[in-house]
């Protein structure tokens, strides 16, 4: 039992230790290989542990927030494309606010999107997919003219109520 204690000890600093030696990068990428996996549960793990290392990484967030959307976890997603709004450059900004145009049109949020998709192209006009995705969730939310005979209606008896109808009767 003795000689068990120093071995499970030297396990976990062995651990630790090679855990500590995985650059961010290497952490980014697996992270990223575990969502194309669909193993979203271990690429959030591993970008929140990337994000420990190198907490001014907007680039781990922006992955990040596509591992918890695909989980099915719309706000988390969000908030997290917020921290690489905040910590990003303008071409990160750019993507952030595009990704989440993407996630609330998905959801069945056209409004939203379409403010998400403005805000990207408000960085970056020439942002050609924000563009062609704004025009989409525009038309999602537009809601044709009735037609002339659409616009016609006709008043059932039940819905007059004679005692309060202004017209004279004999």
């Amino acid at each position: 039992m003795k000689k068990l204690i120093p071995i499970l000890l030297i396990s976990f600093l062995l651990i630790v230790v090679i855990t500590a030696c995985t650059s961010v990068a290497e952490q980014n990428n697996n992270a990223n290989t575990l969502t194309s996996a669909r193993d979203f549960e271990d690429a959030i793990d591993s970008y929140s542990s990337a994000q420990v290392n190198d907490p001014d990484n907007p680039i781990l967030y922006l992955n990040a927030a596509q591992a918890y959307f695909e989980q099915g976890e719309l706000e988390i997603a969000i908030e997290v494309l917020e921290q690489a709004i905040l910590r990003g450059d303008e071409t990160i900004q750019t993507q952030a606010y595009y990704n989440m145009g993407n996630f609330y049109y998905l959801s069945g949020q056209p409004g939203l999107a379409v403010q998400a998709y403005q805000e990207s192209l408000l960085i970056n006009p020439d942002n050609e997919n924000a563009r062609q995705n704004l025009e989409l969730a525009m038309a999602y939310n537009y809601t044709p003219t009735p037609l002339d005979d659409e616009m016609k209606t006709e008043q059932e008896e039940s819905q007059v109520d004679p005692s309060i109808t202004p017209t004279f009767q004999p």
